[in-house]
Formats: structure tokens, sequence, C-alpha cells
């Protein structure tokens, strides 16, 4: 019977120690979220233009819209196409915090590649 007690008294302390740790402020447990901080603000950035060509892949050019140094890729997209131009692929670079689109023009083609980045510290201008 003393074991038994000793057994539900330590599952009992152990599920109080559990349930603290979920509930409590991180400045209490000095622990930190796993998760990232969400930035307070978002921004568009654009890169436009005929687009540079791709090495080894003919025909096909390459137009990349960037975020800032620390800011994060959230989504993108390739805007302003003539009726020919054939999208070949809508690549989002998260490790690189850019958005790059390739495609192949139907003559001198001009697109407009957007990105939409979480705005950290230091601020966007």
């Amino acid at each position: 019977m003393k074991t038994l007690l000793v057994a539900v008294a330590t599952i009992s302390m152990l599920i109080g120690v559990l349930v603290a740790t979920i509930v409590a402020p991180d400045d209490v447990l000095g622990r930190k979220h796993s998760f990232p901080k969400m930035a307070k603000a978002t921004y568009f950035t654009a890169g436009r233009g005929t687009g540079a060509d791709v090495p080894n892949l003919a025909g096909v050019k390459e137009v990349v819209a960037l975020c800032d140094a620390g800011d994060v890729l959230l989504t993108g997209g390739l805007l302003n196409l003539d009726a020919g131009t054939q999208i070949e692929s809508l690549d989002p670079q998260v490790g690189n915090q850019r958005f790059v689109a390739r495609f192949r023009p139907s003559g001198a083609d001009e697109v407009t590649v957007t990105a939409l980045c979480s705005d950290f510290p230091p601020a966007h201008p």
C-alpha cells in the first residue's frame, strides 16, 4: 500500500510540473518558445525586367524579388505576362529570402515579380 501511495504522489507531482510548464509564462521558467515571433508589419517588394538568362536552360529568363536582410519571405507572385509567355517555375526561396520566377518570354516580355515579406528590425524603408 505504501508503494502505491508513493507512485500516486510521484505521478501527481509530475503532472503538476507538466501543467505548470505548459501554462506558466516563459519568463517565470527562464525558457523561450520554440516558435519564431511574428513581425508586426509586412511589405511588398518587386523585381521588374525582361529577365536574366538562366544557365543550362535555353530561352528561359529569371526575375527575382528580394526581402531585406533579416526579414522573412512569406509568399510571392508573377505579374504582367504577355499572352504567349510560359511560366517555367515560381520558386519561393525562404532560406535566401527571395522569390524567383522563371519563364519563357514570347518576345521582349517585361514582367514583375513580387515578394511579401515579414518586416523584422531594422524597419523596411
